[in-house]
């Protein structure tokens, strides 16, 4: 199986358990993305508060390239500071990715 089918009733605990397993296997190259992958996911939404704006740049970056190496390209990035949108990811046909605004509120898992 190549593709993963949403709206099954299973697409959710698959999609978390391939996630997981993908992160697994970048533990060494990137144990602080892979351990953010594991716990600030829900299926395919990233949700992490961080410390500091060089720390987010840093992890959301390594995040991003893991899932990558699985084909699983994250699109869309919000974030109350304007300097990290602004050195997010180009998608990999060059098309700039779809960047959230510093100035309303995001809404997240439909909260």
């Amino acid at each position: 199986m190549t593709l993963l089918i949403f709206g099954a009733a299973s697409s959710p605990c698959t999609a978390i358990f391939i996630k997981n397993r993908n992160a697994s296997g970048f533990e060494l190259e990137y144990p602080e993305a892979c351990k953010t992958i594991r716990l600030d996911h829900y299926v395919d939404d990233f949700l992490k508060g961080f410390d500091s704006i060089e720390e987010a740049k840093r992890v959301s970056k390594q995040v991003y390239e893991v899932h990558l190496k699985a084909a699983f390209e994250l699109r869309v990035w919000a974030s109350n500071k304007i300097e990290i949108l602004n050195e997010m990811f180009v998608t990999q046909n060059n098309e700039k990715m779809q960047l959230g605004s510093d100035t309303h509120i995001e809404k997240s898992l439909g909260l």
